[in-house]
């Protein structure tokens, strides 16, 4: 488990190169910081376009990248 300042441990990272998108596995019940989450991604993946986050096997939010800006969406909320 990484100790990365996201605002929690990082349990697993994954990039997929082909549609530049990061996927990142945090702890059961854990949020990360957004800005500290896509400083850390952006600099490690200059060229991510989504960075999805998910403390379970679903997607809790997800951070897309839109004409230069970041933008985030809970989706955990909508699959309540």
């Amino acid at each position: 488990m990484s100790k990365v300042n996201i605002g929690c441990p990082i349990e697993r990272l994954r990039y997929q190169y082909d549609d530049d998108v990061c996927d990142i596995l945090v702890p059961h019940g854990a949020c990360v910081d957004m800005q500290a989450t896509i400083a850390y991604v952006t600099a490690r993946f200059p060229d991510v376009q989504e960075i999805i986050t998910r403390n379970s096997a679903f997607p809790d939010t997800v951070y897309s990248k839109e004409n230069g800006e970041w933008f985030a969406n809970d989706v955990k909320a909508e699959l309540i």
